[in-house]
């Protein structure tokens, strides 16, 4: 769902632009969602990727940026609500954002439905994919579809491609005598 390049990156620092890249894109889309955010702050020796406050309503928003390809774990998701205690998370003085490419394990999910109302929100997997799709403004896969369809070609998967000079809406695809992708748009 996610694509992730930068002009600087090499095999040996690929993650770590990734990341950067990550936190960045997160930080336009919850701007363009109403929140001020800055990245990469630290609080009782932890570093926070996002914190923030909603413009409107002055809450304060503290979360995790994680692109990762393995579905998060129920003890990952448990360890970012740990770190949110100190900071006022059960006195209800901020909010905690868990934003990640792949998705929640069933027990992850089923802790989360225990303490989302303690003031956790998760996007994550799909439904991030589809918010920040929106909220970029970027293509849509049904327009891409559409214009596929008077084509030759087949989509076969689609993303969002995070670069250093900006994001893209990116489909790939195939044609009806090609098993394997052969072609994007």
């Amino acid at each position: 769902m996610f694509l992730f390049y930068h002009s600087s990156q090499t095999k040996e620092n690929k993650n770590f632009y990734k990341g950067i890249l990550f936190e960045n894109v997160l930080a336009f889309y919850l701007q363009k969602n109403g929140y001020e955010i800055e990245l990469r702050k630290k609080h009782n020796s932890l570093e926070y990727d996002i914190e923030g406050s909603n413009r409107t309503t002055q809450l304060k928003i503290i979360g995790e940026a994680k692109a990762h390809g393995t579905p998060i774990d129920g003890a990952t998701l448990a360890a970012f609500v740990g770190k949110l205690i100190p900071l006022g998370l059960m006195q209800k003085e901020i909010t905690g954002i868990y934003l990640s490419t792949s998705s929640l394990t069933a027990d992850a999910d089923e802790y989360y439905q225990k303490v989302k109302n303690i003031g956790i929100v998760a996007y994550t997997g799909k439904k991030l994919y589809l918010e920040v799709l929106k909220s970029l403004s970027l293509f849509p896969e049904t327009n891409i579809i559409s214009f596929l369809t008077e084509t030759i070609y087949t989509p076969q998967s689609f993303y969002i491609l995070i670069t250093d000079s900006g994001y893209f809406s990116c489909c790939i695809a195939g044609t009806a005598k090609s098993v394997t992708p052969s072609f994007f748009i």
